[in-house]
């Protein structure tokens, strides 16, 4: 469900960033739960939100549901010049291995990694433009009606103000990818490992 402003967001962007090859998805969601980034209208992220969003004909020109041109050799260095964090790089090449192999019945991951590979910007709302009112029990993929990305509220924007540098918000992304991939949780389990195994080890040194 849009706001009204989404609309002339998405107008007026498209016509900003026409030419400039740097940007490429015009998103309508915020996932940052009210914080803002910068005092601008929006910020730009290395992420692609799809429920709700624009783009134009030079982005989808590219667009390659197979993932033909991508070998699996060559992934894991390509998302590590753009995730800092191991774990999340880990989660992006599990998505991208098992897209490949067909495991995972979706068309907009295929966008993301486009994007990710063409060294490109997506614009994201400092306010949520778009909420997903399809959780629930008889939805495709959003089966989980109590998820905290259901049915954020929207929040119509006024006169659109633009970032001085387009540089991408990584501590935004981090946010939000922290969520999804559950990286906080699984840092804990590695350290619980590790520490195990140190336990196990240590009297066998005696």
């Amino acid at each position: 469900m849009p706001a009204n402003s989404f609309f002339t967001f998405c107008d007026e962007l498209l016509v900003r960033y026409r030419h400039d090859t740097r940007i490429r998805h015009i998103g309508g969601c915020n996932f940052q739960n009210g914080r803002m980034w910068g005092d601008a209208g929006y910020y730009y992220s290395n992420l692609t939100h799809v429920w709700g969003w624009a783009s134009w004909r030079r982005v989808w020109k590219d667009y390659d549901k197979t993932l033909a041109r991508y070998q699996e050799a060559e992934v894991r260095i390509a998302l590590s010049t753009i995730f800092d964090e191991p774990l999340i790089a880990d989660s992006w090449e599990k998505i991208f291995k098992d897209v490949k192999a067909g495991l995972i019945d979706t068309w907009d991951y295929q966008l993301a990694f486009t994007n990710f590979f063409n060294n490109s910007l997506a614009v994201i709302p400092n306010h949520n433009l778009v909420s997903n009112i399809g959780f629930g029990e008889n939805a495709t993929h959003t089966t989980q009606a109590n998820s905290i990305a259901a049915n954020i509220p929207i929040v119509e924007m006024g006169d659109i103000t633009h970032p001085l540098f387009v540089l991408p918000q990584k501590q935004a992304d981090l946010v939000t990818l922290t969520r999804d991939f559950n990286v906080l949780s699984r840092k804990k389990d590695q350290t619980l490992r590790r520490r195990f195994k140190r336990w196990i080890k240590a009297p066998l040194k005696k």
